[in-house]
Parts: structure tokens; sequence; C-alpha cells
């Protein structure tokens, strides 16, 4: 209708004094609603209005990854690093959308370069280890999500928060030695964990025999 073309009007909304920002918070109420012609249209008037703000590209290269356009999703954050490097929100999408297109190689790239972030910082690191295992667990890469969190863990000391992901993981790719140590890891730090204990007990009980001895 006219008064919803108006309401969100680029035009109209660059006289706001952040008008980048009310155009990429627009644009991503365009989206939830499933305007995904007004979410891109004004998703690209803030990247245009100002470039060196990350809110577009994010609202941009999401709404093209739910159109399918994975070329075009990447495209856009590749857009944003170049006008905001080393952006970390950026660089876990980068890594994201080449891991949904199966570009491994590239992925790991990419999630190295959003590590590099946090060198000299083991709380930090351990941190991006998880972000970035919880981001390949999003696009159905379990070995590799599982990869990181064990990084994250050793980084940590042993964690229950990064122990819980890695038994999960561990269970669901059939490694049940890990998926094993992983919960008596968490039992150690947290003996009150009942569900870690009822888990493992599921576990032991008559399926892993050889775990037992």
């Amino acid at each position: 209708c006219e008064a919803c073309e108006e309401e969100i009007s680029p035009k109209r909304l660059e006289a706001r004094p952040d008008h980048a920002g009310a155009l990429a918070r627009s644009g991503a109420r365009a989206e939830r609603n499933g305007d995904f012609v007004g979410a891109e249209r004004l998703a690209a008037a803030a990247i245009r209005s100002d470039p060196g703000r990350i809110e577009g590209y994010l609202v941009l290269a999401r709404v093209r990854q739910g159109r399918s356009d994975l070329r075009a999703a990447l495209a856009t954050v590749q857009r944003g690093l170049e006008q905001i490097p080393s952006q970390p929100t950026l660089l876990l999408r980068k890594g994201e959308l080449y891991a949904r297109l199966g570009d491994l190689h590239a992925g790991r790239a990419a999630f190295a370069e959003y590590r590099a972030l946090y060198v000299g910082n083991p709380d930090g690191l351990a941190d991006a280890s998880a972000q970035e295992g919880a981001v390949w667990a999003s696009a159905g890469r379990r070995a590799e999500s599982l990869r990181a969190y064990e990084r994250a863990n050793e980084l940590a000391g042993g964690s229950v928060r990064y122990l819980h992901p890695i038994a999960n993981l561990a269970e669901s790719l059939g490694n049940e030695v890990l998926a094993v140590r992983a919960l008596r890891q968490i039992l150690e730090l947290e003996p009150s964990d009942e569900t870690a204990r009822r888990r493992l007990d599921s576990l032991l009980r008559g399926r892993m025999p050889e775990i037992l001895r």
C-alpha cells in the first residue's frame, strides 16, 4: 500500500540523523514481514548511505541467502569486508557462506582470519573457536564444528560450555568414545549435572562394553 511504501521509503529515512541505521533496521523489519524486495532495496540504500557500517551488509546478505543465492550473499559480505576489513561478524558470515557452498578450504581460511583477531587473548580465542564451531554446525558441517569446539575446549583448559557440544557432535558422528570422554569430563567439572550423567549412563549401558573394561 502507499502508506506502507511511504513508511519505509529510503528518501524519507535519509532525512533522519542516523539514516543508514534507520534504513538497515527498516530493511530487517521488511525481511521479517516477508517483503524481500523491499528489504533488499532498503539494505542497499543503507550501504550507499554509509559503506562503513555493517548493518546494511548483514541484512542484504541474509536476504540473498534466504533466496538461496549464496554467491550473491557472499559477494555482499566480501564487499563489506573491503569497506570494513577484519570485521569479526562479516568474517564469520564469510566462513559460513563458503561452508554452505561446499568450499571448506576457503571457509577454513576465513575462520582462521577470524581467530587471528584474538591471538594473544586465550579466552577470546577460545570463544572465537566456539563461535566458529557454532557456525560450522549451522552450515551442517559437524566434523568441522567438532574440531573447532575441541580447539576451544583445549584453549580453555576444559570447560563445560564447550564439552556439551563436543559430546553432542561426537555422538551424532558415531564417535561414542569421544562422547563418553567429554561427558566424563563434564561430570568431573560439574558432578551435579544430571543430564550429562543420564547421557553417560545411556551410552555405557550395554552399548560400549569396551569402554567399561
